[in-house]
């Protein structure tokens, strides 16, 4: 899948229009609430997506044209907090792309919002989902055993998405403007994670999970193995 390694190097994706060159950088966290913003009130028919995709962005841009240029304007902004606030290119940028032939916009929103939602196609092939399951099972018998500890907290994306980049020692300034979102979600979907057991708390882990991983602190090494047979060209 060599998507993935594009992601990794979060490598912007370039295009042409009207003789003048974009890029299309991949999403921030910051840039996904002002996107997800936008796209939230264009008012897309799931329905009609799924019968002809073409046909339903073709239709929001003659609808909203003014939206769906903005919502290029985000994508085409590099990933920094200097380039995504700055309103005069961000306007520039809009006019632009307001010029443009309603049949091209739509091809770009295509483009644009395609790359920014793979991040569970990437876990599911790198395997990460099923790690992901083994290791909340073993959490469940952990956490069964030890009635005298509760757990708080985690109930907004500070909790559950930044604080625990933060503590993997990235800065606020690189969570929020300038790593891709599917880099730090694929970053804490691998991260080594250790659950120490008892002895009682080991006979109640499922012999699936036993198996195929006997030591559960260890990082899978099938997962090793399908990075390294990638083709990276």
């Amino acid at each position: 899948m060599p998507e993935i390694i594009d992601e990794i190097i979060e490598r912007p994706q370039l295009f042409t229009i009207k003789d003048k060159s974009f890029y299309l950088y991949p999403v921030t966290l910051a840039k996904s609430f002002l996107i997800g913003r936008l796209v939230s009130s264009l008012g897309i028919n799931i329905e009609r997506l799924g019968k002809n995709l073409n046909i339903e962005f073709l239709r929001l841009v003659k609808s909203e044209k003014e939206k769906c240029c903005e919502i290029l304007s985000y994508y085409t902004a590099e990933n920094s907090y200097e380039a995504v606030s700055d309103i005069k290119a961000f306007q520039s940028r809009k006019d632009f792309f307001l010029k443009a032939k309603d049949e091209d916009i739509a091809t770009l929103l295509i483009m644009a919002l395609r790359s920014g939602s793979k991040e569970k196609e990437f876990i599911h092939h790198l395997g990460l989902d099923k790690e992901q399951d083994k290791m909340h099972k073993v959490s469940e018998i952990k956490h069964r055993s030890d009635k005298n500890s509760f757990t708080f907290g985690g109930k907004t994306i500070i909790g559950a998405f930044i604080n625990p980049l933060v503590e993997m020692g990235y800065s606020k300034q690189e969570i929020l403007y300038e790593r891709s979102i599917i880099f730090l979600k694929l970053a804490l979907a691998d991260k080594v994670t250790s659950i120490f057991l008892s002895d009682e708390e080991m006979k109640k882990v499922p012999m699936s999970i036993k198996n195929k991983d006997e030591d559960v602190i260890t990082p899978n090494k099938e997962n090793m193995k399908r990075i390294l047979e990638m083709d990276w060209k």
